[in-house]
């Protein structure tokens, strides 16, 4: 940041560094994106820690709102295992409280639901490596969201109109 001009707090580097996850490439990535913005970088300056906005979002079932949200996210530096994480950890508390531990804040999903977007999620975290890292989140919400637009059909098989015969 010296050699750069740059100056920043304490706390600043170390929220860049949570959000990093170890990954020198995402800090430096975080770091640039802030400087763009501002030579005087404070811990509030960076974004991170709180999803809610995504999760609000998810709520929606909108993929369209979701996929912009990533991707502003993406912009501002955001390590997406940390979103993922952060993510599974509010379904956790959630299925917890539908099962009367402690109080849920997506009432809106069902168990099915939650256990739906866990799967959905875990697999998208083990996937992270990708050229792409945010593509593995970007799939499995826009899955979530298309599974969610059509409730299941019940498939109804004809009844023949066969007689009986009794002997």
């Amino acid at each position: 940041a010296k050699g750069e001009k740059i100056e920043i707090d304490e706390k600043a580097i170390e929220k860049i560094s949570s959000l990093a996850d170890g990954s020198f490439r995402d800090a430096v990535k975080i770091l640039e994106n802030l400087s763009l913005k501002t030579k005087k970088i404070t811990a509030d300056d960076i974004a991170g820690g709180n999803f809610d906005d995504f999760i609000g979002i998810l709520v929606t079932r909108d993929s369209q709102k979701i996929l912009e949200n990533i991707e502003e996210k993406v912009k501002k530096g955001i390590n997406i295992k940390n979103l993922i994480e952060s993510t599974l950890g509010t379904v956790h508390l959630s299925l917890l409280a539908k099962n009367g531990i402690g109080n849920d804040t997506l009432e809106k999903f069902s168990v099915n639901d939650l256990l739906e977007l866990t799967e959905s999620l875990t697999i998208a975290k083990k996937q992270i490596s990708s050229p792409v890292p945010q593509l593995s989140l970007e799939i499995a919400v826009v899955n979530f969201c298309k599974n969610q637009e059509k409730p299941q059909e019940v498939i109804k098989k004809p009844v023949k109109n066969e007689e009986v015969k009794v002997e």
